[in-house]
């Protein structure tokens, strides 16, 4: 299960990804509205890590761990 948490006033998500612990830090700052926007990010992709169909580096693209997941 992911998590969406606040670091100096922006959002972090934070969930698994075959079995590694993954961070990814948003421009967003902590409000109602993004918190809504990202929680529904969120499940969406948790929901395509169940079906095996996440792509890491097509929600993050700029991401070191994209190139990780690509070689895993």
């Amino acid at each position: 299960m992911g998590v969406l948490n606040v670091r100096n006033g922006k959002f972090v998500l934070q969930f698994r990804y075959r079995g590694q612990r993954c961070r990814e830090q948003t421009q967003l700052h902590d409000n109602k509205a993004n918190r809504n926007r990202l929680e529904r990010l969120l499940k969406r992709i948790e929901a395509e890590i169940f079906l095996d169909t996440f792509d890491y580096t097509s929600y993050f693209p700029k991401s070191p761990c994209s190139v990780v997941a690509k070689l895993s």
